[in-house]
């Protein structure tokens, strides 16, 4: 990343999100583009896994979607590494960061869709999957974390209301898929996308069809990892504990995550124990 850039990208994620922040307000489309990336999102789940060789040139790592890619200190360590491979420019960092955002306005559409019963299901596989990482202090500081998260989607509903905090929500979660969309324009094209099995260059891989059917469908991918159970635990750990020089035990410390990150970036997702096992289960001709 070129630190030259930063503060260009940088001012250019905040003019983004001001931009679709306001296109939400001004227009009614917020409710509308929920209902379609909602029901979009579950046909990517459902294509990652049925098909996921051909969702691999779309999104590069359909496994992402996978439960059990989700679950466990092999997953969060296969989350994690490829999280950091991904997000390497300041433009792409700065549209991340929204997570617990999503996480919030979730939260509320839950409640207002299923009541307790919706919160209580959602608290329920939380914290199971808190626990599944076999790490006990990550787990306390992520469930700390969804506390918070918790407290602030109870604010909202309660400042707002429930009309003004379900449209809220709703336009969180298309604003922040969007705007995190955007963020990997500046990135190098992963494998699969990129027609082979490393991530290129921009310019070496050339303006075609099918990038702008991955930014689209990638629209839904950001949308579909805002929900509770995806990358917000990764994000945390990947960002914000590393920080802190957080110490693990059982996933993937920083200097074995960043050494991964670069074997990935020379030869693919082959290259690293986290995600080898994508190139070997979905190879790219």
């Amino acid at each position: 990343m070129s630190q030259s850039n930063a503060p260009l990208e940088s001012l250019l994620a905040v003019v983004t999100l001001a931009g679709l922040a306001a296109a939400a307000w001004l227009t009614d489309l917020a409710e509308p583009a929920f209902v379609v990336l909602a029901a979009s999102g579950a046909l990517l789940y459902l294509a990652c896994y049925l098909v996921p060789a051909p969702m691999r040139r779309i999104i590069s790592v359909p496994e992402a979607f996978h439960i059990a890619e989700n679950w466990g200190p092999r997953g969060f360590d296969m989350q994690a590494v490829s999280y950091a491979s991904y997000h390497t420019t300041t433009l792409a960092a700065v549209t991340h960061v929204g997570f617990a955002l999503d996480a919030a306005a979730w939260l509320v559409l839950a409640w207002h869709f299923l009541g307790w019963f919706g919160v209580a299901a959602v608290a329920l596989v939380k914290v199971a999957q808190l626990l599944s990482y076999q790490e006990p202090r990550l787990a306390m500081v992520l469930g700390i974390q969804w506390v918070v998260v918790a407290t602030v989607a109870a604010g909202g509903w309660a400042v707002l209301g429930v009309e003004t905090a379900v449209l809220a929500a709703m336009a969180t979660a298309v604003i922040m898929a969007i705007w995190r969309t955007i963020g990997h324009v500046t990135e190098p094209v992963p494998p699969g996308v990129s027609g082979t099995s490393l991530f290129l260059a921009l310019e070496d891989v050339g303006i075609k069809p099918s990038l702008g059917l991955s930014f689209i469908v990638g629209i839904v991918a950001e949308f579909s990892s805002g929900i509770p159970f995806r990358l917000l635990d990764v994000w945390t750990y990947d960002v914000l504990l590393r920080r802190l020089d957080f110490r693990a035990d059982s996933v993937v410390a920083y200097d074995e995550l960043d050494r991964q990150r670069q074997a990935i970036f020379t030869s693919g997702w082959g290259a690293a124990p986290a995600t080898a096992h994508l190139a070997q289960t979905q190879p790219v001709s």
